[in-house]
């Protein structure tokens, strides 16, 4: 018997020796620290940003904290401003609209000197036929469909100065031209009188 004494002695030591050597995350940067670990499990846990496209991206980070930002178009002008961002990159891209319009009574005037229809260019760059019977009471939204509008990729810049003309296809006679100013995020309108 005192042979296995001396055994259930050993194996009573040896548990109490394997649990005193507590196991935990020893790393003391990480958020789950344990001052009594004796034996590291690879339980660490490190909060940041794990998004790589963060301007903050955390490296050693395996627990997402929603702590990401962002660097971006910060100009609500820009075509692609970035509610997100925190840092401007220098990356906005903005693009601006103007309508052309005119009343009733250019519209009469133009069709009553045989003018039906005029040829719209922006730039020397045609982009549409328009007939001279359409007219306006009042300025139309850039929105509105079968308006003689213009929207213009204004790149880095904000604001942009193009020339316009309206031109009878039979004679190529201008008949209104001008300059547009294109600006950021803006619809602006321009009156065709005559």
């Amino acid at each position: 018997m005192k042979p296995f004494k001396l055994i259930a002695l050993f194996f009573a030591i040896s548990l109490a020796f394997v649990s005193c050597k507590e196991e935990g995350c020893m790393d003391k940067a990480a958020d789950n620290y344990n001052e009594d670990a004796k034996e590291d499990d690879g339980s660490c846990l490190f909060s940041g940003c794990m998004d790589e496209t963060a301007t903050n991206f955390d490296a050693i980070a395996n627990v997402d904290d929603g702590t990401c930002t962002y660097a971006g178009c910060m100009d609500p002008d820009g075509k692609n401003y970035n509610s997100e961002a925190v840092e401007d990159d220098g990356s906005c891209m903005y693009e601006g609209s103007v309508v052309f319009w005119w009343t009733q009574a250019t519209a009469s005037s133009m069709t009553a000197q045989n003018l039906n229809s005029l040829d719209f260019y922006v730039n020397d760059t045609m982009l549409v036929n328009v007939p001279t019977t359409v007219s306006w009471a009042d300025a139309p939204l850039c929105s509105v469909t079968d308006v003689m509008v213009k929207v213009q990729n204004l790149g880095t810049v904000k604001t942009n100065t193009l020339s316009y003309k309206f031109t009878d296809p039979n004679s190529g006679q201008n008949i209104f031209i001008g300059n547009a100013t294109f600006d950021a995020n803006t619809c602006n309108d321009i009156e065709l009188t005559r």
